[in-house]
């Protein structure tokens, strides 16, 4: 079986609204643990589909939420997701209730620094993540009303770190 293979099975797990049951905390999701312990840059889009939809489903397993969030922090791997995906990643992990607020930290900061690339539908699924896990920083909120919008508080802050 392949990662996109693994995907797609989550995906009409997902999609049909199956039933979590035993069996799927039994058989399936050991081996959705096993795939994603070796995933790396190069699975990024399985990657983020996998966390996307089992947090849509509102799995709850600790161990699998604890290796998600080491994939992402410690591997790096939200540096590899484009924008769009790390607002899937974001808005699945809201909505299992999981993620840590570091980990929600890191993807603050690259939603602000790419705020020009957000349109309507974009922040509002961010600014509905962040809400339901009562994060995120005023900053962040100022930015998700008018991504496009000069918003003086992220002048200043260039200011302080040396940019013109």
């Amino acid at each position: 079986m392949s990662d996109y293979q693994l995907s797609l099975a989550i995906y009409w797990i997902y999609n049909y609204d199956l039933e979590l049951d035993e069996n799927f905390y039994s058989t399936i999701l050991p081996i959705v643990k096993e795939f994603v312990k070796n995933m790396n840059k190069e699975h990024n889009r399985t990657f983020a589909e996998i966390v996307s939809y089992m947090g849509w489903m509102k799995v709850q397993d600790d161990s699998l939420w604890t290796l998600f969030e080491h994939k992402l922090i410690t591997d790096r791997l939200y540096r590899y997701l484009s924008l769009e995906q790390l607002i899937d990643v974001t808005s699945g992990i809201s909505s299992a209730n999981k993620g840590n607020p570091a980990l929600f930290d890191t993807f603050e900061k690259v939603f602000i620094k790419h705020r020009l690339a957000l349109n309507e539908d974009r922040a509002e699924t961010i600014r509905k993540a962040f809400e339901d896990k009562k994060l995120g920083s005023n900053l962040l909120f100022k930015v998700l009303e008018n991504p496009r919008g000069e918003i003086a508080e992220l002048k200043e802050e260039k200011k302080a770190i040396g940019h013109h």
